[in-house]
């Protein structure tokens, strides 16, 4: 007995978003990896800006509060 059309279709549906899936996940994961080793980067960025903000006058639970709030870009 052969499957049915709109079984046939479902399944092959159901495959592509698996490969599709598969290949988002395989993405994230190079992406994270990628990301990591430039962590050292982002941590001296968060620090120069938040030295900066204690130069500028602030203080410094003010400064963490601005990084903390803003992040390592100061526009963003």
């Amino acid at each position: 007995m052969s499957p049915e059309k709109g079984d046939l279709n479902e399944y092959i549906d159901k495959q592509l978003r698996l490969t599709e899936l598969t290949a988002t996940l395989k993405d994230l994961r190079d992406f994270i990896e990628l990301y990591k080793q430039h962590y050292p980067e982002f941590a001296a960025a968060q620090k120069a800006y938040f030295d900066s903000l204690v130069t500028a006058g602030f203080t410094e639970p003010q400064a963490l509060e601005i990084v903390k709030s803003r992040g390592w870009v100061p526009n963003s």
